[in-house]
């Protein structure tokens, strides 16, 4: 799920900003490729916006427990 927030800036030009990037990786078939999806959704955010994102993991298998 991508939350954006977009503002204007004192010329009146829409900018946004990325301020959260919330990945939630339900069917990842272990730590490793959750690891993996995580860097890549984070290296491809970043490109849009480094100062602005923030990616957070959140383990939903109770393997990973």
């Amino acid at each position: 799920m991508n939350t954006k927030c977009i503002k204007q800036d004192e010329e009146g030009k829409k900018k946004i900003s990325i301020y959260n990037e919330k990945i939630q990786l339900i069917n990842a078939s272990s730590f490793e490729e959750a690891i993996k999806l995580l860097f890549v959704i984070y290296f491809n955010s970043n490109r849009i916006n480094p100062k602005n994102v923030s990616v957070t993991l959140e383990m939903t298998q109770t393997l990973f427990y």
